[in-house]
């Protein structure tokens, strides 16, 4: 029997496995065929150092004559066609780019029911993580050659029977997370060096089919769903916090989108961040009066230990950052609460269908409180085209209805054709102070960030709106 230590954890591995880490000489070695096939290779000469490179295409070599680029010469078959410039160009290819995205949003939001299209989903290019031949995308590959098997598609139509899905993403990571889930509470899943290290071991397709024969994962699978919690996120609401100045316990936040309770607390866990090139911590953030998050199903991680075992699960062992902004999260909200104001508290809420504007009227009605925050983090793009609707209706109404009430977004940016600058998600913040201004976006972020890139003027044109009488 073989053990693998990675981390703080002993693994149990099967007999004979071979295992290794990303990054090992043995896997960046390369064979003599490849150095031959390397050796053979001829690169095409490139115009000479002295050369003096014209803005029209052309490059005078020293002391020779005037040369024609290669890239502006016109190809014969496209004799008598409009020349277009090659930036034009550039741009049109993101503009397709740019379409295809919009349409896998447009699908996204189908409801599929049981294992209905699984398999397209599990081939979704937008699983993998880019980051190379990892554990996660090892597994990942194991479970798409089984996408038509019974060994996969059973267990999953049991637990699935009843259940609806929206978006290409979520069956998939839902079953990652499940078999996560149960190796971190065995050590001997066989699994384990996948999921638990982020190791490689062998056999992984025999693993693999004795971890679904598992009636354990059946039960996981019917009764979760995939927690995407991020402490990090919630130091959006703290970037605007201090942006605005807002004093220390005299405002309520509103989180309407909250999962178990972390994204409430960030002012009291030492999470880094950055503003820009400025670092600044949770700790620097002012603290509210009073904290409300609002949930369809909220997770009781004080009291629940297998509620924050989820929350790991959802989380690949290689995001180790992630993982600690959650623990810090989690230690925070365990604490006995000490604070001057109530204890912060979940209730059971369902965005776009259930309102939200009693909860708003009942944070601003409390009498140490000067201005309302309501945030919310990625749970736009989850949401049907009417409950969006009807949401961001009763949102900017609740602004207009008073000056001291904040309304910040942190949702993924709309594709455009210059790109998305300092990270693909994007900070917006509408004011009651100008709520015809309709949201401003101050800041760029990673999709899990750690930090945000300043939009030029933004936080000048907030604080602007906000000191106005």
């Amino acid at each position: 029997m073989t053990w693998w230590r990675g981390s703080s954890r002993r693994v149990r591995a099967p007999p004979g496995a071979l295992m290794r880490t990303r990054g090992t000489a043995a896997s960046t070695a390369r064979s003599p065929a490849a150095h031959g096939r390397a050796a053979r290779l001829r690169v095409a000469p490139s115009p000479p150092r002295a050369a003096q490179v014209s803005p029209r295409g052309s490059w005078r070599p020293a002391g020779g004559a005037e040369r024609r680029c290669p890239r502006a010469t016109p190809c014969p078959r496209r004799a008598g066609r409009r020349a277009v410039p090659w930036r034009l160009s550039r741009r049109a290819l993101v503009a397709r780019r740019d379409s295809r995205e919009r349409a896998l949003s447009a699908r996204s939001l189908q409801m599929k029911s049981g294992i209905e299209g699984l398999a397209e989903d599990l081939l979704s290019p937008a699983l993998t993580t880019g980051d190379g031949p990892g554990a996660y995308d090892r597994l990942l590959i194991a479970v798409r050659e089984l996408r038509d098997d019974p060994t996969l598609t059973t267990p999953l139509a049991a637990a699935w029977a009843d259940r609806s899905f929206a978006g290409p993403l979520e069956r998939p990571l839902l079953v990652l997370a499940a078999l996560r889930f149960l190796a971190l509470a065995d050590d001997g899943h066989p699994l384990a060096p996948e999921v638990l290290l982020d190791a490689e071991a062998e056999r992984l397709p025999d693993r693999l089919v004795e971890a679904l024969a598992d009636p354990r994962l059946v039960d996981v699978l019917r009764v979760r769903a995939v927690r995407g919690d991020d402490p990090g996120r919630a130091m959006a609401w703290g970037v605007v916090a201090m942006a605005l100045e807002l004093k220390h316990h005299r405002f309520a936040l509103v989180d309407l989108a909250a999962i178990a309770g972390p994204s409430l607390v960030i002012d009291l866990t030492p999470v880094p961040w950055k503003v820009g090139v400025n670092a600044i911590t949770g700790l620097d953030v002012p603290s509210p009066w009073s904290r409300l998050g609002l949930q369809p199903e909220p997770l009781d991680v004080a009291a629940d230990e297998a509620a924050a075992r989820w929350l790991r699960a959802c989380i690949w062992p290689s995001r180790r950052e992630r993982l600690q902004r959650l623990d810090s999260g989690l230690a925070a909200w365990r604490r006995p609460w000490r604070g001057r104001g109530p204890a912060p508290r979940l209730e059971r809420h369902r965005l776009g269908v259930d309102p939200a504007l009693p909860y708003l009227e009942a944070a601003a009605a409390q009498d140490q409180v000067d201005a309302v925050v309501a945030f919310e983090a990625v749970a736009q793009p989850y949401l049907a085209p009417e409950a969006l609707g009807a949401y961001r209706d009763e949102l900017h109404s609740w602004l207009a209805g008073g000056r001291e009430r904040v309304w910040i977004t942190l949702d993924p940016a709309p594709p455009g054709p210059t790109g998305s600058g300092g990270g693909p998600m994007s900070l917006c913040v509408g004011l009651g102070a100008a709520p015809e201004l309709g949201l401003v976006e101050i800041a760029r972020a990673a999709y899990h960030p750690t930090g945000c890139t300043l939009v030029p003027g933004g936080v000048g044109q907030l604080r602007e709106r906000w000191g106005t009488p």
